[in-house]
């Protein structure tokens, strides 16, 4: 078990000294993760002919997910900052080549499940925390990990359609899910929502107890991009840390002193409502 969790993200060496292993840069860990994620999407694809064989790929990517999280904690702890974006970073890939599992059963399968197979997989997967465009990578796989033990649990006398009919709607969720979350990528990236999600997964590590944000500030880096900065301090010692996000797309047009190619000219300020221009 433990050697094969060294090959998922590419940790070299023999199986014993894992647990000692020295601790692996988190950029050389993506990398080698993200390649993994992306040969084992090549492989599973063209063997997707039906809603059996999409979700049956698809449990396979989540199953390797679970795994690569505990390679990252092994080095990255995921209640601390750097093992817990580490980790939503490698679920960015790992939802993107999800959604292109999901995908390629849409265009082997257009016909839409029946209502009744629909209600059935919502009834087996009970209630779901709400989605938004902006929603951590954290909580869309939670979401699939909820859907696929509901396929799962189905009972054993379900009629032969109905199963598969939940099949079918229970790929068709996660491929909407993920493609969802990989249209909203820029908005993300610079949304207080997915940088409060990571606080609150946050543990003080000398308390174990959650944070309170205190204060959040931009700032601008000396190459020119933009951050957020978020002050928050321990519940029970009070302690206070400083946690900064990269700002993305945002951060990229400070780096180009905000010069943009726009399709019309700028009216003039006389034309202008009062405001922040």
């Amino acid at each position: 078990m433990l050697f094969g969790l060294a090959a998922l993200l590419g940790i070299a060496g023999p199986t014993a000294p894992l647990l000692a292993q020295e601790a692996k840069s988190g950029d050389e860990m993506l990398r080698n993760g993200i390649a993994n994620l992306r040969t084992q999407r090549d492989v599973l694809l063209p063997g997707i002919k039906d809603a059996t064989t999409a979700l049956a790929a698809i449990r396979d990517m989540y199953e390797r997910r679970r795994l690569a999280h505990r390679v990252i904690s092994l080095d990255y702890p995921l209640d601390d900052f750097a093992g817990i974006v580490l980790a939503d970073r490698y679920d960015d890939e790992y939802l993107a080549v999800t959604d292109s599992l999901a995908s390629r059963f849409g265009l082997v399968d257009r016909d839409l499940p029946s209502e009744e197979g629909a209600n059935l997989l919502r009834e087996s997967v009970g209630t779901l925390p709400p989605i938004t465009e902006t929603s951590s990578p954290f909580v869309i796989a939670y979401i699939i990990g909820k859907v696929l033990p509901g396929i799962a649990a189905l009972p054993a006398d379900t009629p032969p359609q109905l199963r598969a009919d939940a099949s079918e709607a229970a790929v068709r969720m996660i491929g909407a899910l993920t493609t969802l979350y990989r249209r909203s990528s820029d908005k993300r990236e610079a949304a207080d929502s997915w940088h409060e999600s990571v606080v609150e997964r946050l543990r003080c590590p000398t308390h174990k107890s959650s944070y309170k944000i205190e204060e959040l500030r931009n700032g601008l880096r000396a190459d020119g991009s933009l951050y957020r900065r978020y002050i928050v301090s321990c519940e029970s010692g009070k302690e206070q840390r400083r946690l900064d996000f990269d700002l993305g797309a945002m951060g990229a047009l400070s780096q180009n002193k905000g010069r943009q190619n726009l399709k019309g000219k700028i009216p003039p300020a006389h034309s202008r409502q009062p405001g922040v221009n």
